[in-house]
């Protein structure tokens, strides 16, 4: 009697059943959460934090240089050729 569909002992083996898959679910996640929450403390203490302290875009360069500039043996040359 005890194993027939409807009776009171096989709903409460299912409500069992479900409460374990539903414990199992919650752990899986509960990993995925201190997963993500150490990723992302990582990310605040880590590889970012170069960027985080960046200054500002309006007070980095926003021009280039010419290659005469850029290339201190070439000013160099032009110098000596104007000079000359």
């Amino acid at each position: 009697m005890k194993d027939q569909p409807g009776t009171a002992h096989t709903i409460l083996a299912e409500m069992q059943a479900q409460t374990r898959a539903a414990r199992d679910a919650l752990d899986g996640l509960t990993r995925a959460a201190d997963a993500h929450e150490a990723n992302l403390q990582q990310g605040i203490e880590g590889p970012f934090d170069e960027v985080f302290n960046a200054p500002p875009a309006s007070l980095t360069r926003t021009t280039f240089r010419s290659k005469i500039d850029a290339d201190p043996e070439l000013e160099a040359f032009i110098r000596a050729r104007v000079m000359a």
